[in-house]
């Protein structure tokens, strides 16, 4: 008992899917943490904690991270450097991202 399509839901404006896939729980956590980090970036930028900002996150992060950001925090990145420094100690840390942003 299969079908081509899934079943439709008829809406006031057209119709939808019925069952649409689920997202994976790790997406989903990632778009709520990326949502509370935007909040934070925008409740910081408007108390005037920051001119200039620096992304720095893995390439998919910075990613969403982006879709959920307002326009005028979008308007102070200065740089986005799109790596994975996680698994590195604070100092090393210091050193890459100086030299990504000598390197700019």
């Amino acid at each position: 008992m299969r079908s081509d399509k899934p079943g439709r839901v008829k809406q006031s404006r057209g119709s939808r899917v019925a069952m649409e896939p689920h997202a994976p729980r790790k997406e989903v956590e990632m778009v709520k943490f990326s949502r509370q980090i935007a909040k934070a970036l925008d409740d910081a930028l408007i108390r005037k904690a920051y001119d200039r900002l620096v992304l720095v996150a893995p390439p998919h992060f910075v990613g969403v991270l982006r879709t959920t950001l307002s326009e005028r925090v979008e308007r102070h990145i200065a740089a986005t450097i799109e790596k994975d420094y996680l698994h590195l100690d604070p100092p090393e840390v210091r050193d890459r991202l100086e030299r990504q942003l000598a390197a700019t």
